[in-house]
């Protein structure tokens, strides 16, 4: 339906324009039509036995019933949303009914039937009369009012006025005295000369398919035949004759149909030869828009591809059709329609070879209206079609050329100038879709990936100790910090018993979600065998078994775990490829423990046992133990040195005597002044302190059996 600048309907003529101005809206009024009816009624009783007397009131009764009966007619979806065809059609259905009855009202009419007879066909004469001048008037009104200028309102309304003033001059004077005559004579120039006026606002006929347009040639001749007949009193199947109020107002209503739809059919005749170009720019232009609705609907970008080939063919009219886009630094034929791929599966280009590169190359599209003898297409000619006109054009979007677009025809001469612009827009608009559709591809990639690293961010967390641990007169506390959202180290610390305290520290080779995944599985195997088995060295061996088999073959796990006895001050620990162990002695010095260990996952099978130790020694108060990971130590500075185990030792030593948050906040302070303001971090820091406090200070009494201040030396286990 034809939409006014409002957006209001005009009329439905096959397509749109937005510049259209819209016929002013009529609200429906149920009562119109009865009540026009009602009208004519009153006029055919006016007109039995009142004679010339009676023929004013019946003139001005016609007109109301006309004029009622177009205004509830006007409110009819089918007539106002119809296409100018349909409506056309509704004029011929109105001017035949008007003839079938004008036959009807004269069987009656010329019959002796009485006073009930007469009345009978006076009665469906006004009826049928009314309801076809209303029809046939609202029909003109609509049409042209399609592209509605200043001064179309003005030339419908004197239309209008003059009309209906010679059907009432007419009615009151039939026998046509000399100033009734020249009054009417006068009155119908006027008639005619704008019912021509209004019959060259013909705007409609350009909106119109061919095929719409051939309908209303054939409707618009026969609505023209049909009031010439209904508007001569000659003819023998009309009894218009008996009533010369009817007479008038029919014969005025079918003189300017027959002007407007005669005016009318010669328009659509001259429309005829450059009706498929028009065509061919509405089937485009559908299909840009369908494709524009697409880009904000459609977010498969396979669904897409698959689509474009079938609207650049609808487009050009074209035969065949095939997208080609770039994959992997060359052209691959992605999509195709009324051709199969792999007819094309051998245009495997490169980007610079065949008429394809040098499209994409250039930017430039390319028209072939003989193929057979264009060499610049020759290696289109090894497809088994016997296309005789190509037409390609680049797939472009903000000056990325993604692809090249074909149309091809098996008729020479096979494309005009203007469908090489059709296909260039449609193109750029499939490049703006496709580019569009990837770019929320890739943002709902992006919010899937960060919601998958808001669940590993949150199971990481939860892997982690919420807190610092006091177990006798030890104090243990940790701190993770990752380089990226997600890290690959873990720590945990946990009593076994009333005496012991598990530490675990590891990282994974590996960072994002699935370090922390295996992350999470450690954590619960740890825990579970911590429990059962005794000794570190079984511990870390059993992990091996259990995790290896379900670890990828690329991906192993580095990690120390230690059972510290908080009572005796003893501590027993295994390496499993993990950083050594740094022991803090009371006057600062700093030795790393690093017995034989390989990592988790290296070595899937029982000669792992014989790879991995466990060692045990001693402490005393005010010692304390220093586990990390190897982003400590690998941390670099703006020119590239590592931290290393050296300047781990002096911060140790230098924050020894101090109690364990003082040394975190001292070491991670060290670590920021030694990389630099605001340097990224390329690897995750964490590290575990373990402080063996004084007994008075951690308000737990000494025991004087303790062997804690017997020795320090490092004991491999037996």
């Amino acid at each position: 339906m034809v939409r006014g600048k409002s957006g209001r309907p005009v009329a439905e003529l096959g397509t749109s324009d937005p510049d259209l101005d819209e016929i002013p809206e009529v609200r429906p009024s149920g009562w119109l039509i009865p009540a026009g009816l009602v009208f004519a009624g009153l006029a055919a009783i006016g007109s039995v036995g009142g004679g010339t007397a009676m023929a004013g009131p019946v003139s001005l009764l016609l007109l109301a019933a006309v004029i009622t009966q177009a205004r509830g007619l006007s409110s009819s979806p089918r007539l106002r949303q119809g296409s100018a065809p349909e409506q056309i059609r509704w004029a011929i259905a109105g001017a035949l009914g008007l003839g079938g009855t004008s036959l009807l009202s004269s069987i009656f009419l010329s019959r002796p039937t009485g006073f009930l007879g007469v009345m009978a066909g006076l009665l469906v004469l006004a009826v049928a009369g009314s309801f076809f001048a209303a029809l046939l008037w609202l029909l003109i009104r609509s049409l042209a009012f399609v592209r509605q200028r200043k001064s179309t309102q003005r030339n419908f309304m004197i239309l209008a006025a003059s009309a209906a003033t010679t059907a009432v001059l007419r009615g009151l004077d039939p026998s046509g005295a000399d100033w009734g005559k020249h009054l009417s004579d006068g009155v119908l120039a006027i008639t005619i000369v704008f019912a021509v006026f209004n019959g060259f606002r013909q705007s409609w006929v350009h909106y119109l398919l061919r095929r719409q347009k051939i309908a209303g040639l054939w409707a618009s001749f026969l609505v023209t035949i049909l009031c010439v007949l209904a508007g001569s009193s000659s003819s023998q199947w009309t009894a218009l004759e008996n009533s010369a109020p009817f007479r008038a107002v029919v014969g005025v209503t079918a003189l300017v149909g027959a002007i407007y739809f005669g005016m009318a059919s010669g328009a659509l005749l001259l429309a005829l030869p450059t009706a498929r170009v028009y065509d061919r720019r509405s089937k485009g232009l559908a299909s840009l828009k369908h494709l524009s609705e697409m880009t904000s609907s459609l977010l498969d970008v396979d669904e897409l591809i698959r689509i474009i080939p079938r609207l650049a063919a609808e487009v050009t009219e074209g035969d065949a059709a095939w997208l080609e886009l770039r994959r992997n630094g060359k052209l691959r034929v992605v999509s195709s329609v009324r051709v199969a791929i792999e007819e094309l599966e051998g245009r495997l280009l490169d980007l610079e070879e065949g008429i394809s590169g040098w499209i994409l190359r250039t930017g430039r599209p390319v028209v072939s209206q003989r193929l057979r003898r264009d060499e610049r297409l020759r290696d289109l000619r090894s497809i088994p079609r016997h296309w005789q006109s190509v037409l390609g054009v680049p797939v472009a979007a903000h000056d990325r050329r993604l692809g090249v677009l074909f149309v091809a025809r098996y008729e020479p001469f096979g494309f005009e100038p203007d469908d090489c612009e059709l296909l260039l827009a449609f193109a750029n608009q499939s490049a703006v879709a496709l580019e569009n559709a990837n770019l929320i591809r890739q943002s709902l990639e992006k919010e899937r990936l960060e919601e998958e690293l808001r669940v590993a961010r949150e199971a990481q967390r939860k892997l982690l100790p919420t807190g610092p641990l006091r177990c006798h007169s030890a104090v243990f506390d940790g701190l993770c910090i990752t380089a990226n959202d997600v890290g690959g180290d873990y720590l945990d610390y946990f009593r076994i018993d009333e005496d012991r305290v598990a530490v675990v520290i590891a990282d994974v080779a590996g960072k994002g979600s699935s370090a922390a995944f295996y992350m999470a599985e450690m954590k619960g195997v740890m825990a579970t065998l911590c429990r059962l088995v005794q000794r570190p060295r079984e511990v870390v061996v059993r992990a091996n078994e259990i995790l290896s088999e379900r670890m990828d073959r690329r991906t192993f796990i580095s990690l120390i775990y230690a059972i510290v006895d908080t009572k005796r001050l003893k501590v027993r620990f295994a390496r499993a490829g993990h950083c050594p162990l740094a022991h803090v002695m009371r006057d600062g010095t700093v030795r790393f423990l690093e017995p034989k260990g390989a990592g988790i996952g290296l070595v899937r099978g029982p000669e792992y046992r014989e790879l991995v130790e466990d060692v045990e020694f001693s402490v005393l108060p005010g010692e304390s133990l220093f586990l990390f990971t190897d982003g400590l130590t690998e941390a670099m500075d703006p020119q590239g040195e590592e931290f290393g185990e050296g300047r781990i030792s002096r911060v140790l030593s230098e924050f020894h005597a101090h109690d364990v948050p003082t040394m975190m906040r001292g070491l991670v302070e060290e670590v920021n002044k030694f990389v630099g303001p605001n340097a990224p971090r390329h690897d995750d820091l964490t590290f575990v302190i373990v402080k063996f406090t004084e007994p008075a200070a951690s308000g737990v009494p000494a025991d004087p059996n303790s062997p804690a201040e017997e020795s320090t030396e490092l004991v491999p286990s037996p």
